[in-house]
């Protein structure tokens, strides 16, 4: 059981890393693009908010393709940071990880 663990540990770490180097990668060396928030509209299409070279747009996604609605002006660009950063942020995977095997190892 407790081998189990460390190879759950292993694996979690593992993919945690190679998670990283591939945001890293496909985020490009400039970092220009980056999805704020997406929210799905139906099967298959969706509208996001994604920030391109410093300035927010909201955009149609679909199965067929993508496409800018608009761009978001400056007070709508700051309501939106706010709201994002009001949200509660999501656990890392290595405190998630970490947590799981302190409970593994109280049993």
């Amino acid at each position: 059981m407790i081998q189990t663990a460390f190879v759950l540990a292993a694996v979690v770490f593992l993919a945690n890393i190679t998670l990283r180097m591939a945001g890293k990668k496909l985020k490009g060396k400039a970092g220009s693009i980056e999805v704020l928030e997406r929210v799905q509209v139906s099967q298959g299409s969706s509208i996001a908010i994604v920030r391109i070279a410093g300035r927010l747009y909201a955009m149609s996604l679909t199965d067929k393709g993508s496409s800018i609605l608009r761009e978001l002006d400056e007070e709508e660009e700051s309501l939106v940071l706010k709201n994002l950063e009001d949200r509660p942020q999501p656990p890392e995977l290595k405190n998630l990880a970490k947590a799981f095997l302190e409970k593994r190892m109280e049993r």
